[in-house]
């Protein structure tokens, strides 16, 4: 013979239990979640900010090593021309 069935009010309560117990387990998870994020900002801060100053310390970087290519080219450029003159001076004299 079947089991008789359990009246509604005795299921609804077990799976009203049910659910509180795993909305227990989710706050739980929540609040374990939340302090893990919060011990770990201050760190995530400092490695954004030593990012951030690496950027800026490349962006120097950079720029200087941009200035001296400018200042090869132009010297490389007044050589080329000297070189020019004096190819131009030696063809006339010849």
């Amino acid at each position: 013979a079947a089991a008789p069935a359990e009246p509604l009010g005795v299921r609804l309560s077990v799976l009203l239990t049910k659910l509180q117990l795993q909305a227990a387990d989710v706050d739980t998870a929540m609040q374990e979640a939340s302090l893990t994020l919060a011990h770990m900002a201050p760190s995530v801060a400092a490695d954004v900010g030593a990012a951030q100053e690496q950027a800026r310390s490349t962006r120097g970087e950079l720029a200087a090593l941009l200035e001296q290519a400018a200042a090869i080219e132009a010297s490389s450029a007044a050589a080329v021309r000297e070189i020019r003159q004096v190819l131009s001076f030696q063809q006339a004299v010849a």
